[in-house]
Protein backbone atom coordinates (compact mmCIF):
# COMPACT_ATOMS: atom_id res chain seq x y z
CA UNK A 1 0.00 0.00 0.00
CA UNK A 2 2.87 2.51 0.72
CA UNK A 3 4.38 1.70 -2.48
CA UNK A 4 1.54 2.74 -4.56
CA UNK A 5 0.74 5.87 -2.37
CA UNK A 6 4.28 6.68 -2.88
CA UNK A 7 4.06 6.02 -6.47
CA UNK A 8 1.27 7.87 -7.08
CA UNK A 9 2.88 11.02 -4.93
CA UNK A 10 5.50 10.76 -6.85
CA UNK A 11 3.38 10.92 -10.39
CA UNK A 12 1.65 14.34 -9.12
CA UNK A 13 5.33 16.17 -8.22
CA UNK A 14 6.61 15.15 -11.65
CA UNK A 15 3.26 16.86 -13.02
CA UNK A 16 3.87 20.25 -10.61
CA UNK A 17 7.52 20.02 -11.01
CA UNK A 18 7.57 19.48 -15.27
CA UNK A 19 9.90 16.50 -14.74
CA UNK A 20 10.64 15.21 -18.02
CA UNK A 21 8.00 14.29 -20.00
CA UNK A 22 5.99 17.05 -18.33
CA UNK A 23 8.62 19.49 -19.28
CA UNK A 24 7.33 20.84 -22.39
CA UNK A 25 5.04 23.68 -21.29
CA UNK A 26 8.39 25.91 -20.09
CA UNK A 27 10.34 26.26 -23.21
CA UNK A 28 7.14 27.37 -24.96
CA UNK A 29 6.11 29.28 -21.87
CA UNK A 30 9.56 31.16 -22.00
CA UNK A 31 9.52 31.71 -26.02
CA UNK A 32 6.02 33.44 -25.83
CA UNK A 33 5.79 35.40 -22.94
CA UNK A 34 6.89 38.31 -21.35
CA UNK A 35 10.53 37.75 -19.72
CA UNK A 36 9.33 38.98 -16.51
CA UNK A 37 5.84 36.72 -16.23
CA UNK A 38 8.49 34.29 -17.19
CA UNK A 39 11.37 34.65 -14.10
CA UNK A 40 8.64 34.84 -12.29
CA UNK A 41 6.94 31.31 -12.78
CA UNK A 42 9.85 29.50 -13.17
CA UNK A 43 11.08 30.56 -9.95
CA UNK A 44 8.68 30.88 -7.74
CA UNK A 45 6.59 27.23 -8.80
CA UNK A 46 9.30 24.56 -8.54
CA UNK A 47 10.53 26.24 -5.55
CA UNK A 48 6.90 26.35 -3.98
CA UNK A 49 6.37 22.43 -4.86
CA UNK A 50 10.28 21.26 -4.21
CA UNK A 51 9.54 23.12 -0.85
CA UNK A 52 6.42 21.18 -0.26
CA UNK A 53 8.30 17.69 -0.95
CA UNK A 54 10.40 18.39 0.91
CA UNK A 55 7.84 19.23 4.12
CA UNK A 56 5.83 15.85 3.19
CA UNK A 57 9.17 13.89 2.94
CA UNK A 58 9.76 15.18 6.59
CA UNK A 59 6.29 15.45 8.06
CA UNK A 60 5.47 12.05 6.72
CA UNK A 61 8.41 9.19 7.91
CA UNK A 62 6.48 6.48 5.70
CA UNK A 63 7.61 8.24 2.73
CA UNK A 64 10.75 7.37 3.53
CA UNK A 65 10.09 3.79 4.28
CA UNK A 66 10.28 3.28 0.70
CA UNK A 67 14.07 2.28 -0.06
CA UNK A 68 14.16 3.71 -3.36
CA UNK A 69 12.78 7.31 -3.12
CA UNK A 70 16.06 9.16 -2.61
CA UNK A 71 17.42 7.34 -5.55
CA UNK A 72 14.04 7.44 -7.81
CA UNK A 73 14.71 11.37 -6.70
CA UNK A 74 18.32 11.19 -7.19
CA UNK A 75 18.33 9.78 -10.89
CA UNK A 76 15.31 12.45 -11.70
CA UNK A 77 17.34 15.10 -10.83
CA UNK A 78 20.19 13.74 -12.76
CA UNK A 79 18.11 13.58 -16.02
CA UNK A 80 16.80 16.95 -15.64
CA UNK A 81 20.10 18.41 -15.40
CA UNK A 82 21.06 16.13 -18.44
CA UNK A 83 17.71 16.87 -20.77
CA UNK A 84 17.85 20.40 -20.05
CA UNK A 85 21.71 21.24 -20.52
CA UNK A 86 21.28 19.13 -23.80
CA UNK A 87 18.56 20.91 -25.48
CA UNK A 88 19.97 24.36 -24.06
CA UNK A 89 23.17 24.11 -26.70
CA UNK A 90 20.93 23.25 -29.44
CA UNK A 91 18.74 26.75 -29.22
CA UNK A 92 18.55 29.49 -30.85
CA UNK A 93 16.13 31.88 -28.99
CA UNK A 94 17.24 33.29 -25.63
CA UNK A 95 14.09 32.86 -24.35
CA UNK A 96 14.11 29.16 -24.68
CA UNK A 97 17.47 28.63 -23.75
CA UNK A 98 15.97 30.51 -19.89
CA UNK A 99 13.45 27.52 -20.15
CA UNK A 100 16.01 25.23 -20.48
CA UNK A 101 18.22 26.35 -17.49
CA UNK A 102 14.89 26.43 -15.53
CA UNK A 103 14.58 22.47 -16.10
CA UNK A 104 18.39 22.14 -15.06
CA UNK A 105 17.34 24.39 -11.78
CA UNK A 106 15.28 21.74 -11.42
CA UNK A 107 17.09 19.22 -11.47
CA UNK A 108 19.86 20.16 -9.15
CA UNK A 109 16.70 21.01 -6.76
CA UNK A 110 16.03 17.17 -6.89
CA UNK A 111 19.68 16.82 -6.00
CA UNK A 112 20.07 18.68 -3.29
CA UNK A 113 16.58 16.76 -2.00
CA UNK A 114 17.94 13.31 -3.18
CA UNK A 115 20.92 13.93 -1.31
CA UNK A 116 19.06 14.75 2.13
CA UNK A 117 19.29 10.84 2.51
CA UNK A 118 22.85 11.09 3.71
CA UNK A 119 22.57 13.24 6.60
CA UNK A 120 19.71 10.99 7.81
CA UNK A 121 21.89 7.87 7.13
CA UNK A 122 24.83 9.34 9.05
CA UNK A 123 22.40 10.35 11.67
CA UNK A 124 23.08 14.33 11.52
CA UNK A 125 20.46 16.32 12.61
CA UNK A 126 17.31 18.01 10.84
CA UNK A 127 20.19 21.05 10.52
CA UNK A 128 21.87 19.35 8.25
CA UNK A 129 24.10 20.17 5.37
CA UNK A 130 21.93 19.27 2.30
CA UNK A 131 19.33 20.60 3.35
CA UNK A 132 21.42 24.02 4.08
CA UNK A 133 22.45 23.25 0.29
CA UNK A 134 18.67 23.06 -0.91
CA UNK A 135 17.80 26.47 0.67
CA UNK A 136 21.05 28.17 0.21
CA UNK A 137 20.16 27.39 -4.10
CA UNK A 138 17.34 29.58 -4.15
CA UNK A 139 19.36 33.06 -3.30
CA UNK A 140 21.73 32.60 -6.69
CA UNK A 141 18.67 30.94 -8.37
CA UNK A 142 17.04 34.18 -7.70
CA UNK A 143 19.12 36.97 -8.79
CA UNK A 144 20.67 34.69 -11.98
CA UNK A 145 17.06 34.26 -13.27
CA UNK A 146 16.36 37.78 -13.05
CA UNK A 147 19.16 38.87 -14.54
CA UNK A 148 18.58 37.31 -17.25
CA UNK A 149 15.08 38.47 -17.41
CA UNK A 150 15.88 41.97 -17.23
CA UNK A 151 18.83 41.39 -19.97
CA UNK A 152 15.82 40.07 -22.12
CA UNK A 153 13.48 42.98 -21.56
CA UNK A 154 16.37 45.23 -22.34
CA UNK A 155 17.06 43.68 -25.72
CA UNK A 156 13.23 42.85 -26.90
CA UNK A 157 12.60 46.62 -26.36
CA UNK A 158 15.42 47.16 -29.03
CA UNK A 159 15.42 44.05 -31.66
CA UNK A 160 11.98 43.18 -31.25
CA UNK A 161 13.33 39.39 -31.21
CA UNK A 162 14.88 37.17 -29.03
CA UNK A 163 16.12 34.62 -31.66
CA UNK A 164 20.02 34.14 -32.09
CA UNK A 165 19.62 35.06 -35.53
CA UNK A 166 18.24 38.52 -35.08
CA UNK A 167 20.63 39.60 -32.47
CA UNK A 168 24.09 39.75 -34.30
CA UNK A 169 25.89 42.20 -33.36
CA UNK A 170 23.78 43.36 -30.38
CA UNK A 171 26.65 43.27 -28.12
CA UNK A 172 28.17 46.71 -29.47
CA UNK A 173 24.79 48.68 -29.06
CA UNK A 174 23.61 46.86 -25.71
CA UNK A 175 26.67 45.41 -23.90
CA UNK A 176 25.45 45.94 -20.37
CA UNK A 177 21.90 43.45 -21.58
CA UNK A 178 24.52 41.29 -23.77
CA UNK A 179 27.10 40.71 -20.81
CA UNK A 180 24.09 40.35 -18.29
CA UNK A 181 22.65 37.11 -20.79
CA UNK A 182 26.15 35.76 -20.43
CA UNK A 183 27.43 35.97 -16.87
CA UNK A 184 23.15 34.86 -15.92
CA UNK A 185 23.91 31.46 -18.58
CA UNK A 186 27.16 30.95 -16.69
CA UNK A 187 26.36 31.31 -13.00
CA UNK A 188 23.28 29.02 -13.53
CA UNK A 189 25.78 26.71 -15.19
CA UNK A 190 28.54 26.59 -12.07
CA UNK A 191 30.89 28.17 -13.58
CA UNK A 192 34.09 29.43 -10.83
CA UNK A 193 34.48 32.73 -9.62
CA UNK A 194 30.30 32.79 -9.87
CA UNK A 195 26.91 32.65 -7.75
CA UNK A 196 26.07 28.35 -8.98
CA UNK A 197 29.55 27.21 -8.26
CA UNK A 198 30.20 26.89 -4.56
CA UNK A 199 27.09 25.09 -4.27
CA UNK A 200 27.46 22.87 -7.47
CA UNK A 201 30.62 21.66 -6.46
CA UNK A 202 29.01 20.44 -2.80
CA UNK A 203 26.25 18.38 -5.03
CA UNK A 204 28.86 17.62 -7.55
CA UNK A 205 31.65 16.10 -5.15
CA UNK A 206 28.49 14.34 -3.17
CA UNK A 207 27.35 12.22 -6.18
CA UNK A 208 30.78 11.09 -6.80
CA UNK A 209 30.23 8.92 -4.02
CA UNK A 210 26.70 8.04 -5.32
CA UNK A 211 27.68 6.87 -8.58
CA UNK A 212 30.19 8.37 -11.54
CA UNK A 213 28.05 7.62 -13.73
CA UNK A 214 25.65 10.62 -12.25
CA UNK A 215 29.10 12.96 -11.92
CA UNK A 216 29.51 12.59 -15.57
CA UNK A 217 26.25 13.07 -16.74
CA UNK A 218 25.14 15.93 -14.94
CA UNK A 219 28.71 17.52 -16.08
CA UNK A 220 27.38 16.75 -19.21
CA UNK A 221 23.90 18.83 -18.94
CA UNK A 222 26.07 21.80 -17.22
CA UNK A 223 28.56 21.88 -20.24
CA UNK A 224 25.78 22.19 -22.23
CA UNK A 225 24.42 25.47 -20.54
CA UNK A 226 27.69 26.70 -21.36
CA UNK A 227 27.96 26.21 -24.97
CA UNK A 228 25.13 27.77 -25.35
CA UNK A 229 26.90 30.61 -23.50
CA UNK A 230 29.31 30.40 -25.93
CA UNK A 231 27.16 30.03 -29.14
CA UNK A 232 25.48 33.46 -27.75
CA UNK A 233 28.57 35.03 -27.24
CA UNK A 234 29.30 34.38 -31.04
CA UNK A 235 26.09 35.63 -31.96
CA UNK A 236 25.82 38.97 -30.14
CA UNK A 237 29.75 39.75 -30.46
CA UNK A 238 30.12 39.50 -33.88
CA UNK A 239 30.51 42.99 -36.06
CA UNK A 240 27.52 44.65 -36.61
CA UNK A 241 26.11 47.12 -38.02
CA UNK A 242 27.63 50.97 -37.70
CA UNK A 243 23.69 52.21 -38.65
CA UNK A 244 22.21 50.52 -35.34
CA UNK A 245 21.19 52.86 -33.35
CA UNK A 246 20.03 51.62 -29.88
CA UNK A 247 20.28 52.00 -26.41
CA UNK A 248 19.67 50.91 -23.28
CA UNK A 249 17.59 52.36 -20.05
CA UNK A 250 19.84 53.50 -17.34
CA UNK A 251 18.04 52.40 -14.91
CA UNK A 252 18.30 48.88 -16.52
CA UNK A 253 22.33 49.38 -16.58
CA UNK A 254 22.53 50.14 -12.72
CA UNK A 255 20.38 46.94 -11.74
CA UNK A 256 21.95 44.95 -14.19
CA UNK A 257 25.23 46.14 -12.40
CA UNK A 258 24.02 45.30 -9.20
CA UNK A 259 23.34 41.97 -9.85
CA UNK A 260 26.82 41.25 -11.45
CA UNK A 261 28.36 42.28 -8.52
CA UNK A 262 26.22 40.05 -6.23
CA UNK A 263 26.63 36.83 -8.53
CA UNK A 264 30.68 38.13 -8.28
CA UNK A 265 30.21 38.47 -4.33
CA UNK A 266 28.11 35.39 -3.76
CA UNK A 267 30.75 33.57 -5.82
CA UNK A 268 34.45 34.45 -4.33
CA UNK A 269 32.82 34.31 -0.58
CA UNK A 270 29.89 32.31 -0.34
CA UNK A 271 31.06 32.05 3.48
CA UNK A 272 29.41 35.49 3.67
CA UNK A 273 25.62 34.05 2.86
CA UNK A 274 25.70 30.07 3.93
CA UNK A 275 26.70 30.65 7.49
CA UNK A 276 23.26 32.45 7.58
CA UNK A 277 21.30 30.21 5.52
CA UNK A 278 22.06 27.60 7.51
CA UNK A 279 21.19 28.95 10.62
CA UNK A 280 18.02 29.91 9.00
CA UNK A 281 17.43 26.42 7.73
CA UNK A 282 17.82 24.88 11.33
CA UNK A 283 15.08 27.37 12.17
CA UNK A 284 12.73 26.06 9.21
CA UNK A 285 13.52 22.76 10.10
CA UNK A 286 12.61 22.57 13.57
CA UNK A 287 8.99 24.08 13.07
CA UNK A 288 8.92 21.30 9.97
Amino acid sequence: LILRVTALLGLGFAIFLAIIPFHSWIPQLTEDAHPYSVAFIIYIFPQAISLFLLYFISRYQWVSLVPTVFSIIRLMGVLMVLIGGVWAAFQNHLGRMMGFAALIEIGFTLLAIGLIEQDTLSGISQAAPFRGIFYALFLPRLVGLALWALALVSIKENFKSLSLNDLKGAASVLPFASISVIIAMFSLAGIPLLAGFPLRIVIWSNLLNNSTTYLILVFIGSTGLVIAGLRTISSLFKKSDPSLQYSERMSHRILLTAAWIFLLIFGLFPQLFLAEILTITGIISAVM
